[in-house]
């Protein structure tokens, strides 16, 4: 049997066991002696036919043209071979119809028994790929059926399979009666806010004239899996002169540079990136991070709030965010965000530990400064992290705030700067460093005075 993929086929076979175990356990079958077994392929590769590397661009027969094959019980129809046209969508209702259950209204496809009995003519089968459109193209559709097949495009295509079964020679031409029958089998598609899908895409490019900038893109996918970065960036760039607005590409390309701890080059990229495909949360996520990287706090803050905007459910950039209010300054902002991260992951530390920040006065500002900077640096400063004549006094209170503000961003330095500056002994561990944060803030006996001239409390 010749089986052809379609808009349905992975829904179908995914749902085959489910629907049928369904079917079957809610009429007490046993089916133990109506067993079949089905071998189907899911898609074929292009291999260089019509310039497509991979698969799920096009909808030509070298990668929607797949082969199926079915066991029945007893050795049934053993051997025979069925030359026309079924789909994917027919199995799960062959398989109930094998065993005498009725299949659910919701299905598409029709039983193939008749086929067993010597029925041969073909039936009509509809195909969609939706995969251009992550890349900004139009989408396709087709319809196969009676040796003729039809591919909805911004440029529309049509050919006789007898004739040219390797689909070379467009014979579409807009008033040929041929295939305006076969466009009409195609049902129409509504996404439900802009009308018919059809007419959208038909506004976005023909994949016909991308498939080279496609097999570009997954060869630096590829590449990038494999870590051979530099074939990578090769294929990302060489994509880019063929589009310099390819969202994907740029996007690609930021992500590379940002493994490569390149902050600057990826934020230049995915800030690109998301005024092509302004609606992109994951670049404005990872934009976010990188100009974070580079110090540029206000600039992280506004591309984690864009990408918020988007998913509001992101527990690492409301994390994130949280930590750039507090070296913003804005201890009630951060909290929002903390409390907006408890909401997503209830039993997260880091989101509760933030929650609890202190506000930090602003003539305390310059004091968490310098613990910022030291978090900025990622090393170990051996100047007194509190003292300078410029700054308030150094009361207990003041160092305690400055260090609970450190706390939120890197533990690590401020578990380095505590002992540093003799506030813990220096094989002192981070959950020290809270004992003594909550012993202090709850009036207990320990406080910083004691810490720092007594390394061994």
């Amino acid at each position: 049997m010749r089986g052809i993929g379609d808009r349905t086929r992975r829904e179908g076979l995914g749902k085959t066991n489910a629907v049928a175990s369904e079917c079957v356990e809610s009429r007490g079958l046993n089916v133990s002696i109506a067993i079949t077994v089905d071998v189907v392929g899911d898609h074929g590769e292009g291999l260089g036919e019509h310039h497509e590397e991979t698969h799920g661009i096009f909808l030509y027969d070298s990668t929607t043209h797949v082969p199926l094959i079915v066991k029945l019980p007893g050795q049934r129809e053993s051997e025979k071979v069925v030359a026309a046209q079924v789909r994917t969508i027919d199995i799960l209702p062959t398989a109930l119809d094998l065993i005498g259950v009725s299949p659910p209204e919701s299905l598409d496809g029709k039983s193939l028994t008749p086929y067993f009995a010597g029925n041969t003519g073909d039936r009509v089968a509809i195909g969609e790929t939706d995969y251009p459109l992550r890349f900004g193209w139009s989408l396709l559709r087709s319809v196969r059926a009676n040796g003729l097949k039809y591919i909805e495009a911004p440029r529309p295509e049509f050919y006789d399979l007898h004739a040219d079964p390797g689909e070379l020679s467009n014979l579409y031409q807009p008033t040929e009666s041929s295939a305006q029958k076969m466009r009409t089998l195609l049902p129409e598609v509504h996404d439900g806010v802009t009308g018919k899908r059809e007419d959208v895409a038909r506004a976005l490019p023909d994949p016909k004239d991308k498939i080279e900038e496609q097999n570009l893109l997954h060869r630096a996918m590829m590449a990038s899996d494999e870590n051979r970065m530099s074939e990578a960036r090769s294929a990302l760039e060489k994509a880019l002169k063929l589009d310099a607005n390819s969202p994907t590409a740029l996007r690609q390309l930021g992500e590379l540079e940002f493994q490569a701890q390149e902050y600057g080059k990826a934020a230049d990229h995915l800030k690109r990136a998301r005024q092509v495909r302004p609606q992109d949360s994951t670049a404005a996520f990872i934009e976010g991070q990188a100009l974070d990287k580079t110090g540029d706090l206000a600039g992280a803050r506004d591309a984690l709030e864009e990408s918020l905007k988007l998913v509001p459910s992101q527990f690492e950039a409301r994390l994130l965010l949280g930590q750039i209010y507090l070296r913003l300054y804005d201890a009630k902002a951060a909290e929002d965000q903390f409390q907006a991260a408890l909401l997503l992951q209830p039993k997260s530390a880091d989101a509760a530990m933030g929650k609890k920040t202190p506000r930090v006065p602003k003539t305390r500002q310059s004091i968490c400064a310098r613990s910022n900077a030291l978090h900025q640096q990622g090393s170990r400063r051996q100047k007194p992290l509190w003292s300078t004549n410029s700054e308030p006094s150094n009361t207990g209170e003041e160092k305690l705030i400055c260090v609970e503000q450190a706390l939120y961003v890197s533990r690590r330095n401020l578990l380095g700067a505590a002992q540093d500056h003799g506030l813990l002994p220096v094989d002192g561990k981070p959950a020290e460093l809270e004992v003594w944060r909550v012993s202090h803030r709850s009036g207990g006996n320990i406080n910083l005075g004691q810490l720092g001239s007594n390394k061994s409390s």
